[in-house]
């Protein structure tokens, strides 16, 4: 089954090879009075956008800036040795940290940084 509407309210399916087609536009020939939420692709822009009900917004691929992150990793010492009567015990080991700023992308799983 196929259903076919034409003009600027355009749409194709069940087409096996084109699937839903939305209705397609230039900029100087968006419709003349649109309803918010009315989408098409605009020839002119090769964009898909929609009327938000005041003004026409292209659709674009989402993008994601790299989020920046600092860290600061602190260690303990390690206790000293014990002592028994007579017997002369090392210090403990002394404690550390890490600290710096690392780049984490979306859809990145971190194991180790």
């Amino acid at each position: 089954m196929a259903i076919t509407l034409n003009g600027t309210t355009g749409i194709d399916i069940g087409s096996t090879t084109r699937g839903m087609v939305e209705a397609s536009w230039t900029t100087a020939g968006r419709p003349a009075t649109p309803s918010a939420g009315q989408f098409g692709f605009n020839t002119t822009l090769a964009a898909v956008e929609f009327y938000n009900g005041t003004a026409w917004v292209p659709l674009q691929a989402a993008t994601y800036s790299p989020y920046t992150a600092s860290y600061l990793l602190v260690a303990g010492g390690g206790s000293g040795g014990g002592s028994s009567p007579g017997a002369v015990a090392g210090g403990g080991g002394a404690g550390g940290f890490l600290t710096g700023t690392t780049t984490l992308s979306v859809g990145t799983v971190y194991t180790d940084l």
